[in-house]
Formats: C-alpha cells, structure tokens, sequence
C-alpha cells in the first residue's frame, strides 16, 4: 500500500515512529527494517506530466518573483498575460491555469498569441516555462528600473552561454566527455539562446 512504501521511505530518517507505525499495520512482530526498499515502478512515471508540472512551478515562481520585486502585497491578486513559445507549450498553461491562479494568486490569466502587443499600458516581464509572462502594474511601473533589471538578466545569460561556448568549444571536453554530458550541454545553449531572444524583445517592448 501507499502507506506502507511511505513508511519504508521515510524509516532511515524517522526509524522510531515508523516502526511503531509498521507494527500497528504487521502485528505478527516482523521489523520494518527488514523489509526492501521500495523500487521505481515504470508504470506510475508519466514524463509528460512531470514537465507540465514543472512549467506550472516555474511560471509561479516567476510570478511571485515579480510580485515581490514590484512590492505587491501576498494578499493581493494580479492580472497576468502568457505567451507560449508554441502550441504545446499553449495548450500546457490552458489545462493547468486554474494552478497558476490558485497558487500566484492571480486575478486573471490571459493566453497571447506569439509577438501580440502586450495586454496591459504598464506591465513588468518574466520568462518562464517556455513561456513570457506579463504582469500588469497599472500605473505603478518605473519602465527605466525595469529595462535595467531585464538587461541584468540579459547580461547574466549571456556569461552563461560564453561559458558554454567555451566549453563546447574545447576539443579536449567534447571527444573524452560521455556524449549524453555533451548533448545535454548543447541543449542548454539552446534553451540559454531561446530565452536571451525573449528578454530581448521584452527590452524592445519598454523602450
């Protein structure tokens, strides 16, 4: 049962209770610590679910960090426009909206169509997901402090993907590194690129 592979979990780090626990469940006196670890079963893996949760954290987590850095108050909801980088990614935010509500305490949630105009006369930028999130701030945005802190960001990326390149540059890394360590590195030059492009066209937005 669930409650039993938990208790298996967690007995290295809470041995007393979960041993008291085992024994109320296995009266016939058999130890938890005999029992096997509990092991990965591949039919309870969905990889497609996993990245669509993924998303729905990070689009949260980069609206609170909008939300803090533009002092609006927790309690407080917010109005939020998403651009999806393609449909997937689209029908990914529209099936799982009512999350990213709940949990950044949005008012609204507005899907935009790719290079659309932005939604609201003040607003502040994030990437996330896959996704570039707009958060309106009515007439409390300071556009010059947020062109600054996205060129911050624009700045910052850039060190990474030079690093990268350095990296992938090196013929010495490339022909003894696992070609899997490779491949992985190159992906996330790509993701690196893919979101420089996108803080790029929210700079040009603010000008």
């Amino acid at each position: 049962t669930v409650l039993e592979r938990s208790l298996r979990l967690l007995h290295p780090f809470m041995p007393f209770i979960t041993e008291e626990i085992w024994q109320k469940l296995k009266p016939e006196g058999i130890s938890i610590m005999t029992q096997s670890w509990p092991r990965e079963e591949a039919q309870f893996i969905d990889p497609a679910l996993e990245e669509n949760m993924q998303r729905v954290i990070d689009i949260c987590t980069e609206i609170r960090n909008l939300r803090s850095q533009n002092n609006i108050k927790p309690k407080d909801t917010v109005d939020i426009g998403i651009e999806a980088d393609n449909p997937q990614i689209e029908e990914s935010v529209r099936t799982y909206s009512r999350y990213i509500t709940s949990l950044a305490k949005v008012n609204t949630l507005r899907l935009v169509k790719k290079n659309a105009p932005a939604l609201f006369s003040a607003c502040v930028y994030g990437t996330a997901g896959g996704c570039t999130i707009q958060m309106d701030t009515g007439s409390g945005l300071d556009v010059g402090q947020e062109r600054e802190r996205v060129q911050a960001q624009i700045g910052e990326i850039e060190q990474h993907i030079a690093r990268k390149d350095a990296l992938l540059n090196n013929k010495n890394y490339v022909q003894k590194a696992p070609a899997a360590v490779v491949e992985k590195e190159r992906q996330s030059r790509e993701e690196l690129l893919r979101e420089l492009e996108k803080l790029r066209k929210i700079t040009n937005a603010l000008a």
